[in-house]
């Protein structure tokens, strides 16, 4: 009875792990090329010249490295300056963010641009800036974007150009990294490029990268202020209401700022901390009601919180039934050998390892992460405070 108990658990929960990590990006491209096949005749809307206002939103705090640059990116963008203005808000920055502001806005390229500078002086959090934004802005788009992120030229025109459908609320755009800290976490941005990229065909992609991504501001609802992952919960509260979340790989954004291996792990494990908090503060996208979403959802980031716990009683069930059992000792040796690798890969990180090593890597410990942030947010050890992490020299 016992055996049969755990062989039930071991089946079940070896479905889950293969279905999330290869099932479901299967299912997800067959899915998305049939709908891709199904819209290969529909008319493509032509360019038009009645550009929608919209507001650039920045927070920042501590950009002092970045923040010039963002400025002169924002000043080549192909759209009309009079029809978009930039919002800083300095959440009370402790080195020279401000006066590089001022004295990049006196730069003839900039000076064109419509841009209000908000200071706060006592540092309030992210999403403190961001409630703060939305009750003084005025106009029905609203980009959030990091003052890290440098913006492709005509972001803006696509934008605008996907917000003309009604059921359309969030637009997201795509994430590169100018210098990535690893291969596995190159492969790993790839990867997430066309599972959102695909997710979008089908129904709504899940979540929008913070570098960039505009909604509708009427469609806002304020965030909590112990919200970890605002770039999750705010874009995914819309979709809950009816509107859709697309994704556009010809929207870019650069991550400007280096990923060290610590930088890395401690971003991993925030965000596992908040993706704890989405799942409880997102039930509603569980309801089957939402179809598609509903799909992509759960079989992506709800799936990802569970994974660390069943990770671990699958390693438990199979080491139960090694003990009598050749499949289980089978089961339980991969797992080791897989374990080992990434515990060895994370030992040696000036060694070169092939790429299939690096990606194991990068996933065992994404599932590492994932675990520590979870007990984080469960012992509440982790707020909805941002916190920059001191950039390193030298990337794995």
């Amino acid at each position: 009875m016992t055996d049969t108990l755990l062989w039930s658990c071991t089946l079940i929960l070896g479905l889950i792990i293969v279905y999330h990590h290869v099932g479901y990006p299967v299912l997800l491209r067959y899915w998305a090329n049939r709908k891709r096949q199904q819209s290969l005749h529909r008319h493509q809307e032509e360019e038009r010249s009645d550009y929608p206002e919209l507001s650039i939103i920045i927070p920042a705090y501590n950009e002092a490295e970045v923040i010039a640059e963002k400025l002169r990116n924002l000043a080549f963008l192909d759209y009309p300056t009079h029809r978009f203005e930039v919002r800083i808000y300095d959440d009370g920055s402790q080195d020279d963010t401000l006066s590089i502001i001022h004295r990049t806005l006196q730069e003839a390229d900039v000076k064109k641009l419509r841009v209000q500078v908000i200071a706060n002086e006592v540092n309030q959090g992210k999403v403190a800036v961001i409630n703060q934004a939305m009750r003084e802005t005025s106009t029905e788009l609203v980009l959030l974007s990091d003052a890290s992120a440098l913006i492709s030229i005509d972001a803006l025109k696509i934008v605008a150009r996907h917000m003309r459908d009604a059921s359309v609320g969030v637009v997201a755009a795509s994430y590169q990294i100018l210098t990535p800290g690893s291969e596995g976490e190159e492969t790993y941005w790839r990867y997430q490029t066309n599972i959102k990229e695909m997710e979008s065909v089908v129904g709504s992609t899940i979540g929008a990268h913070g570098a960039l991504y505009c909604f509708r501001r009427s469609l806002f609802e304020e965030l909590p202020e112990n919200a970890i992952n605002d770039d999750f919960i705010l874009p995914m509260r819309i979709v809950a209401q009816g509107h859709r979340c697309i994704y556009d790989r010809d929207i870019v954004a650069v991550e400007l700022e280096q990923a060290s291996l610590t930088m890395d792990h401690q971003r991993r494990k925030r965000i596992a901390a908040g993706n704890v908090q989405q799942a409880l503060m997102l039930t509603p996208l569980l309801n089957p009601k939402h179809g598609a979403t509903a799909f992509n959802y759960i079989s992506g980031k709800f799936l990802r919180v569970c994974m660390p716990l069943i990770l671990v009683v699958f390693l438990l069930c199979t080491l139960l039934l090694s003990l009598h059992s050749w499949l289980a000792m089978v089961l339980l040796l991969g797992q080791i050998l897989v374990y080992g690798l990434a515990s060895i890969r994370a030992l040696t990180p000036g060694v070169p390892w092939p790429k299939l090593v690096n990606l194991v890597h990068y996933l065992v410990s994404g599932h590492f992460a994932n675990a520590l942030g979870a007990l984080r947010y469960l012992s509440g050890q982790e707020s909805g405070r941002w916190q920059r992490v001191k950039l390193e020299a030298h990337h794995d």
